[in-house]
């Protein structure tokens, strides 16, 4: 084996949708379906037991880690052996098992095979702390390629990292540094990484480097680094002065106030490389230092922030005499014409404040002079990774620009709609969309023929993630989508609070009772908010639900967790995951001391950790 995933083939034939009809298929009566299962196992066990081991192992490249265990690893003996000497790939989400099983697996099956993992994707707290907890465990797996680690205790992330050094094969790293950390001291962990290529950190606050010095005798590896952290050029000159093989950089800054002083500095050195850097930390004396050092090995720069803010003036005195030729573009939100990437880009840095900005400027500089139409391509490919997006909106038809033409629809991911009249008279087909989003500038109450559009548009097999705006005009539509959408996974709401006017009449519906039946959505999510009566609706609606996210509520908090934690309430018997954001530490021991009072096992977990509160259960 060569340890890497098999991607399963994808039929994106629109005929497709032909086969995805409630209805299509014969029923089947409870004693035939018992029937016909046992005789299915029987014959699936057959079936394997006759392939060899090397099939086995086929079948193995397209399952993860804890698939070959809950799939096979209790079979017999001889199964149990052949998973136990197999590499494979462990991504461990949030929300993904209920903690004795989680347990069971790590212990059984984790632990005996560390040596042979090769990639861990770990997200939830209560999962890292089983892999963090003994800091060899994480060091002990030699084959380990790519690690994803989320949010856990700065202290012990600087601990682990520098354990990291041992693994010989680990090209990709993802980490997300927690408020306390020492940001220099992460950067030298870092850098010490010799066989690196991939990095991505999120800081989750804008944190200092710091008086400690960085240290020289260390020349990174990585090509691709992605930082999400607000920074100086400072820093910038710091990054690339370690790292001589990268070749793209992409800084964001992702906090939500003093966006209208944020800059887009973009640029393109003669090698190629791709550094962009979105920040409020710019001065001009900034820039100048930066150029003074940099300017012989870049090929453009851009540079774009609102036209008020106070670098907007600075900007043209301190870049031209390293920089003469100059292209400057006046960008309004609303004028025709306007590249759909570009917006894209734009909503990604100022959304939601892009509506109060009058308008934003564009400034390229360059030692040659450039056609507008190749420095508007090189702004586009500020972020690639955008093409797997795509946005219906009221620019979508007067787009002029070539880039426009260029969207490949295959690869396309995630569609959001805005504007639900311009979505009506798309012509596109999305073969490969997963998810699907109705923003808070659509309006889809009542819209009979939005579920033929989207069956149109999308091949709902493929979708496993819906994001609604407001339940009281979206309910509807959502139980129509569900009828059709068999494998979403993951349902977000931005405002629950709200009550449909026809709420009894939605929930006596045959649509509802079908629906409840027979949607698979595990994990909830409440942006915003909420009350205890559309909560149970939700719940309800989705009964399988594992795992739920929401906010603190003075008026609704209470009764809500109340509800989702009462033992007699069936329909939360799959739950065994919750996470309660923007809380405080006295609100938490609070609720830590009524749990307690009402269960005194050790079947269940909590954290407080930066105003979230966590609780992890068995089923």
């Amino acid at each position: 084996m060569n340890g890497l995933k098999r991607h399963r083939s994808q039929s994106t034939n629109i005929n497709d949708h032909n086969n995805e009809e409630i209805g299509k298929f014969p029923r089947i009566s409870s004693s035939e379906m018992s029937i016909t299962t046992k005789e299915l196992v029987k014959s699936c066990k057959t079936c394997l037991e006759d392939l060899s081991n090397e099939l086995i192992y086929e079948i193995f490249e397209y399952l993860d880690g804890y698939d070959i265990y809950q799939g096979f690893f209790n079979l017999n003996e001889r199964f149990r052996n052949v998973c136990m000497n197999v590499n494979f790939s462990i991504e461990m989400n949030i929300s993904s098992l209920p903690k004795r099983t989680f347990q069971y697996f790590y212990e059984q099956f984790i632990l005996p095979q560390k040596h042979q993992i090769i990639s861990l994707h770990l997200v939830d707290i209560f999962i890292i702390d089983f892999f963090t907890s003994l800091f060899e465990n994480i060091p002990k797996c030699y084959q380990l390629r790519s690690l994803f680690l989320g949010k856990m205790k700065s202290t012990f992330l600087e601990q682990l990292l520098p354990d990291l050094s041992f693994l010989l094969n680990l090209s990709s790293l993802s980490i997300y540094v927690s408020n306390g950390s020492n940001k220099m001291t992460i950067y030298n962990q870092i850098f010490q990484l010799s066989t690196l290529k991939y990095c991505k950190i999120h800081f989750e606050r804008n944190i200092p480097l710091g008086s400690k010095s960085l240290s020289s005798n260390f020349l990174s590896s990585i090509e691709h680094f992605i930082i999400i952290d607000n920074v100086d050029l400072d820093e910038v000159d710091m990054i690339l002065s370690h790292t001589p093989k990268i070749r793209r950089l992409s800084i964001t800054y992702q906090h939500e106030f003093c966006l209208t002083e944020t800059v887009i500095f973009l640029m393109i050195l003669n090698n190629s490389t791709h550094i962009s850097v979105v920040s409020n930390l710019l001065p001009r004396k900034s820039i100048k230092e930066f150029l003074e050092k940099y300017s012989r090995n870049i090929k453009i720069l851009h540079v774009s922030s609102a036209q008020y803010s106070t670098h907007f003036n600075t900007w043209k005195p301190s870049i031209s005499p390293y920089m003469p030729h100059l292209h400057t573009v006046d960008v309004h939100q609303l004028i025709t014409g306007l590249c759909n990437d570009t917006r894209q880009i734009y909503h990604s840095v100022y959304d939601p404040y892009i509506s109060t900005l009058p308008r934003i400027r564009q400034q390229f500089f360059s030692h040659v002079p450039m056609s507008i139409e190749y420095l508007h391509e090189i702004f586009c490919s500020l972020r690639p990774f955008r093409k797997k997006f795509f946005t219906f909106n009221d620019e979508l038809y007067t787009a002029k620009c070539k880039c426009y033409n260029k969207v490949n629809c295959d690869s396309v991911e995630h569609i959001t709609i805005e504007d639900i009249n311009v979505f009506h008279n798309s012509l596109k087909y999305f073969p490969n969309v997963t998810e699907l989003t109705f923003s808070k500038r659509s309006i889809v109450n009542g819209d009979e023929q939005l579920i033929d559009r989207l069956r149109q548009t999308i091949l709902f097999s493929r979708l496993n993630t819906l994001n609604m705006n407001n339940i009281s005009s979206e309910l509807g539509i959502l139980i129509k989508i569900l009828q059709f959408t068999f494998n979403v996974h993951t349902l977000t709401w931005v405002n629950i609070q709200e009550t449909p006017h026809d709420l009894l009449s939605i929930q006596e519906s045959e649509i509802f009772r079908l629906v409840s039946k027979r949607n698979q959505i595990k994990n909830l999510v409440i942006k915003n908010t909420y009350t205890k009566k559309m909560m149970e609706v939700l719940i309800h609606l989705c009964p399988h639900l594992q795992y739920i996210s929401f906010g603190y509520s003075h008026r609704s908090i209470n009764a809500t967790l109340d509800y989702l934690l009462s033992k007699i309430n069936e329909t939360t018997c799959h739950l065994f995951s919750l996470c309660i954001f923007n809380t405080d530490l006295s609100w938490s021991e609070e609720w830590e001391h009524r749990i307690k009072s009402n269960d005194d096992s050790d079947n269940y977990s909590t954290k407080f950790i930066d105003g979230k509160y966590y609780w992890w259960s068995d089923i």
